[in-house]
């Protein structure tokens, strides 16, 4: 199961029919992340907006409701989790588990024990190959 730090939705168009792209509990900004982690705002922007149309994406904080209801309904084996770099832009750096800081390591506790599963991969920022694998094989 795949689960992103800080969850998201596409933007609600503007004058649309109404329809959004989805709730979430708590909506947060790109300016608050940016104060969190400490990437810088035209940073979260660009990589904040989709690809094909240019839309700007809805943010929330991580759901830990969801999380559990998901967890029960798909009783994963294991856990991805992507955009750790939004809890601390020190993250970025780390190529090893330890390399983390204390902060993600404890979300990554929690994220197990809600979810009965263990994190075994984590993206450490927007790029195919900054993922630590803790799979063994």
């Amino acid at each position: 199961m795949v689960c992103r730090t800080y969850p998201i939705r596409v933007q609600n168009p503007d004058g649309g029919p109404g329809k959004t792209s989805g709730p979430m509990s708590q909506e947060i900004s790109l300016s608050e992340i940016e104060r969190r982690s400490g990437i810088a705002l035209k940073q979260l922007e660009k990589t904040e907006t989709t690809s094909t149309t240019k839309r700007k994406r809805r943010i929330s904080e991580f759901d830990w409701t969801l999380l559990k209801k998901a967890a029960e309904l798909n009783a994963p084996t294991d856990i991805a989790l992507t955009f750790v770099d939004y809890i601390s832009v020190k993250n970025q750096q780390a190529r090893r588990f330890e390399q983390l800081t204390s902060e993600t390591l404890q979300f990554i506790q929690e994220v197990e024990r809600v979810a009965e599963a263990p994190v075994s991969l984590i993206a450490t920022r927007f790029h195919h190959r900054s993922i630590i694998d803790r799979r063994t094989w």
